[in-house]
């Protein structure tokens, strides 16, 4: 679970790989946008700089960032690019970002660091 100031909205992900979107001035439990991810079960969701996006961990070992243009018109998840950190490998339990440097901790012991792309 995060919030996106800028946007006033709540993003969670389940174990069922289901990211969706909060309207948190809408006083219902209807997300705004929910897509289901082709990886596995989200591990966390973290807000993505100052820009309004997202950064998510899997199971599987994704890791993954949505900008804030697209988490704001989102309609066909299958229109959109995702920037792609890692691939499917070893679970990641968390992630983070600093200094323009994405970490992951992962289930296997070793804490990965990149490059923040966008």
């Amino acid at each position: 679970l995060c919030y996106l100031p800028e946007l006033n909205q709540l993003v969670c992900g389940t174990e069922q790989s289901i990211i969706g979107i909060y309207d948190i001035r809408q006083l219902n439990n209807v997300p705004i946008h929910a897509w289901k991810e082709q990886r596995g079960k989200i591990t966390s969701i973290v807000p993505h700089k100052d820009n309004g996006g997202i950064l998510a961990t899997t199971s599987d070992g994704s890791c993954f960032a949505y900008n804030k243009e697209e988490l704001s018109t989102m309609s066909d998840i299958s229109q959109y690019h995702v920037t792609d950190y890692t691939g499917a490998d070893d679970a990641i339990m968390n992630g983070k970002i600093f200094n323009n440097r994405i970490y992951s901790i992962c289930r296997d012991g070793f804490l990965r660091i990149y490059e923040d792309q966008n």
